[in-house]
């Protein structure tokens, strides 16, 4: 399935233009964001094509997604080991493409039917 978003998508967002090797990353990028996305919530492109959730969204985040990957969010201090100080840190490769919660319920429909209540999928936070 097609990527929800395009390289130049994100290049606009971050005020820059690729090369070709990161035009290809970037697409990379994007394809995994929206496999990622598509696992977490197996519907969107029904919902997309039913109108109950926008596009325009689901580019959206999946550009924040890759903006934050290439960007270092993630980068961290995985270990510390005391009294001699040894750090381990993790990269954003390690880390992965992620969603927030947030993002992910900006894609998700608001049920507005005659129920007494609904249950939404939730992500493995």
């Amino acid at each position: 399935m097609a990527a929800f978003a395009t390289p130049s998508d994100v290049a606009i967002r971050m005020l820059t233009s690729f090369t070709a090797e990161e035009t290809l990353q970037a697409q990379a990028l994007l394809d995994d964001a929206s496999s990622e996305l598509r696992t977490r919530r197996p519907l969107i492109d029904t919902w997309i094509t039913d109108g109950d959730v926008s596009a325009a969204q689901a580019k959206k985040i999946c550009c924040e997604a890759v903006m934050a990957y290439l960007n270092g969010a993630g980068v961290g201090i995985e270990s510390r080991a005391h009294p001699e100080l040894s750090d381990r840190y993790t990269s954003a490769a390690s880390s992965g493409i992620s969603f927030t919660e947030d993002q992910l319920n900006s894609v998700t429909p608001d049920v507005q039917e005659s129920r007494p209540f609904s249950i939404r999928p939730k992500g493995d936070d």
